[in-house]
């Protein structure tokens, strides 16, 4: 996408037509504060038939690749329901002999971005239970040394 300063107010047409007569002039660019934004707002769309058919092969590749992601943040992430993926995750899924993991972003179905936030997401769920269970293995043993 292309940006236009004259547009934005950055700069003035009279000051590029004078700046490309004379070679020596530079152009002054006005600092003004524009947001441009980059975050997609989420709408809820109408999603094809062809495509409906992709979320349970989309769960399916998330749970092979993505083991780390909870039931909850897949069914999320696909749009389908968490019983479909706790189905799916064991194998009693109604059409899973003919599921095919596929790729959800190379399918459209969301962002790269998105995916990334859910798995760090859940590496600082991890993380965060894994230091709950030390402290309280911790306080097991200081109640056991007491």
């Amino acid at each position: 996408m292309a940006y236009n300063p004259i547009i934005s107010g950055q700069l003035t047409r009279e000051e590029i037509e004078l700046a490309s007569k004379d070679e020596n002039k530079e152009l002054q660019i006005k600092n003004t504060d524009i947001e441009i934004s980059t975050e997609d707002k989420k709408i809820k769309k109408y999603i094809p038939l062809s495509k409906r058919q992709d979320k349970p092969d989309s769960a399916l590749w998330l749970i092979k690749h993505h083991s780390l992601l909870k039931d909850s943040q897949i069914a999320k992430l696909v749009g389908v329901t968490k019983a479909s993926v706790t189905a799916i995750k064991n194998k009693s899924y109604w059409n899973y002999n003919n599921l095919n993991p596929k790729d959800p972003v190379a399918l459209g179905l969301f962002s790269q971005k998105d995916l990334v936030e859910a798995i760090e997401k859940a590496e600082r769920r991890i993380k965060r239970e894994k230091k709950e269970k030390e402290k309280a293995k911790l306080a097991r043993e200081v109640s056991n040394i007491e």
